[in-house]
């Protein structure tokens, strides 16, 4: 399931993951991912979030399809049954260094409460994700920092040449 575009010299790559067409409409209509408020409390940094998971960030996930801790075979069988409802599975690969902090990083500077972060922990671990693959930015990320646009079929990972459509229409 990995991408031909899993990595960029020595660079590491990193992962917006989304699911449905509504978001990711709009991060393509504003040219940006935005930071996320979405379970954020008072006092924390909102956050564009990332993960360096090449095969899906289950945090990601439409909710209803965080039943059982998956396998890398549960995963997939998990793909499968999103696509066959018609939820498209996209993400948005940037330079490791546009979302340099890590998880404990962000616990220690962005607010967020103890009780919240262990929460946060104790339902990715069950639902399958690892937060110590989780990197965020506390800024915006437009779609200049942006090294490609994949969408996931049933072959895996390929690039929609979204992105080079994007840049020829702002130089040309």
């Amino acid at each position: 399931m990995k991408s031909a575009k899993s990595n960029l010299g020595k660079e590491r790559i990193v992962w917006h993951y989304t699911a449905g067409t509504n978001h990711f409409q709009g991060i393509l209509g504003d040219r940006v991912i935005k930071l996320s408020t979405i379970l954020v409390d008072r006092g924390e940094r909102p956050a564009v979030w990332f993960s360096q998971s090449p095969l899906w960030e289950r945090t990601a996930t439409v909710d209803r399809y965080w039943s059982i801790r998956p396998t890398e075979v549960m995963l997939e069988e998990m793909l499968e049954e999103m696509l066959s409802d018609g939820i498209p599975l996209m993400r948005i690969a940037v330079l490791e260094t546009t979302a340099p902090v890590r998880w404990k990083d962000f616990k220690r500077t962005s607010g967020i409460s103890f009780l919240t972060a262990k929460s946060l922990e104790k339902s990715a671990y069950d639902n399958g994700s690892n937060p110590w693959l989780w990197r965020c930015s506390f800024a915006p990320v437009p779609f200049d920092d942006w090294v490609s646009v994949e969408v996931y079929q049933r072959i895996g990972w390929t690039d929609t040449g979204i992105l080079k459509g994007l840049r020829e229409r702002m130089t040309g």
